[in-house]
């Protein structure tokens, strides 16, 4: 549960405790859950994989800033990933966000490969010339509403913005020294053993945190998403390791004939539901919908699974179900 907080008074300090899950760790990006949901579908297309592979390399790169922080990381240190805020109604993204010495750190991970060069302010891939985004513009905006929102909370701390190149093989030349960059060379020198915060945190910095997992939007606003209808996918069980179309192997059981996975079909039906959701998450869960979008057969074999592990709402042909 977010914000989960235990408190222990002592004499002179108060000791918290807090359970930062999920954003304890980077989040699995919208991009590629729909990607292996839709995998097997539904035709994927050049754009679908494109999509995924930015995605993909994006994520990479955020896990590995999480592992190489993950180990010189105080048991107890204010660490957050993958928040998706909104301040004014603009929204805005920070990879990982670090409080620290009455301070709040951002970090913008870039898993950038190969060369790339500044020219009057502006990025550009060495290899084609061709011009890029430029990422501090990202970093700002960030900063700025990041700014905002804190100025919302009624909270005061000074805040540092930092774009880290994760990738060993990334070079940037023409890159004044003065900019917040951390590349992957630097990461052991910038992140030093007295770096970290040494004295236990105050009921303000958990104030902070817990503002900010209350606040996280967990939606799609800012993603470029691929594109489907419940009509143009292909209806069936899928295999949660390769996403193929499982078979009946028994009253009880299926599988996977492509690679020879094995699942109950209640394991199953469970997770088809899931992916059901994920890609409709406006569509209510009915006994008939998800009949079509399993393919099995009769419907009261769907109509008890619901019953049994979901929570009626209604009767009739108005009844739907929600997650108990």
């Amino acid at each position: 549960m977010l914000g989960d907080f235990r408190y222990d008074i002592g004499e002179k300090e108060r000791v918290l405790f807090m359970n930062l899950a999920p954003h304890d760790r980077p989040l699995l990006p919208l991009r590629m859950r729909l990607f292996r949901a839709l995998r097997s579908r539904r035709m994927i297309t050049e754009e679908d994989r494109i999509l995924y592979r930015s995605a993909k390399r994006g994520y990479e790169g955020e896990l590995g800033f999480y592992e190489f922080l993950k180990g010189l990381l105080p048991r107890d240190a204010l660490l957050l990933h993958s928040l998706s805020l909104e301040s004014g109604h603009s929204n805005f993204q920070i990879d990982s966000l670090l409080v620290n010495n009455q301070s709040v750190c951002l970090f913008e991970v870039k898993n950038f490969v190969g060369d790339y060069y500044i020219r009057n302010h502006n990025w550009y891939l060495a290899s084609s010339n061709k011009e890029i985004i430029n990422p501090f513009i990202q970093l700002r905006r960030a900063e700025s509403l990041f700014r905002q929102l804190l100025s919302s909370f009624d909270l005061s701390y000074s805040i540092s913005s930092y774009l880290v190149f994760i990738h060993p093989e990334f070079t940037l030349y023409n890159a004044s020294m003065n900019l917040p960059l951390i590349f992957h060379s630097q990461l052991n020198r910038f992140f030093h053993q007295d770096f970290f915060q040494k004295t236990p945190y105050s009921g303000e910095d958990y104030k902070l945190a817990e503002r900010l997992l209350q606040h996280h939007k967990d939606d799609s606003r800012f993603e470029q998403l691929p594109q489907y209808t419940f009509e143009g996918l292909k209806k069936g069980i899928t295999c949660g390791g390769c996403g193929r179309f499982m078979e009946e192997l028994s009253s009880r059981m299926l599988m996977c004939r492509f690679c020879k996975a094995m699942d109950s079909n209640e394991e199953a039906i469970l997770r088809t539901i899931s992916d059901f959701h994920l890609l409709f998450p406006d569509k209510r869960i009915t006994t008939n919908t998800i009949t079509e979008w399993c393919g099995i057969k009769p419907e009261i074999t769907i109509r008890r699974f619901l019953n049994k592990h979901f929570k009626k709402i209604g009767t009739g042909k108005a009844s739907h179900y929600l997650p108990i």
